[in-house]
């Protein structure tokens, strides 16, 4: 007997530690998968961020170009050389389409942003 324990106790603790050396490796390959797939969704999340980003950037230059075709948007206008030309208002529709169409698709509400 140790410290006291019945046969039936230490019967009891010992078929237990048989339980727990059985499952250790299968604790140890569920732990190593665990870290494996934590190292996945962080890979996932950075590429999500990334996508963000590049959403966020697209999205700037759209409104950018707008901007710049909204100054332009004239019968006739002088470019920097000094040459007269037509402003195709049909492009500054279709910028602003595309901007719009965009918005739609990555779920951002064209009236906020």
């Amino acid at each position: 007997m140790i410290s006291g324990a019945s046969d039936e106790e230490l019967d009891i603790a010992i078929a237990r530690a048989d339980v727990l050396l059985e499952l250790q490796p299968k604790i140890d390959e569920l732990k190593k998968e665990n870290q494996e797939l934590k190292k996945q969704l962080e890979e996932w999340i950075d590429l999500l961020n990334m996508f963000k980003n590049q959403q966020k950037e697209f999205i700037a230059y759209l409104k950018n170009e707008k901007d710049r075709l909204a100054r332009e948007v004239s019968p006739i206008y002088e470019d920097d050389l000094g040459t007269a030309r037509l402003v195709n208002e049909d492009i500054f529709e279709e910028v602003n389409e595309i901007l719009s169409k965009y918005k739609e698709i990555i779920g951002i509400d064209n009236e906020n942003n």
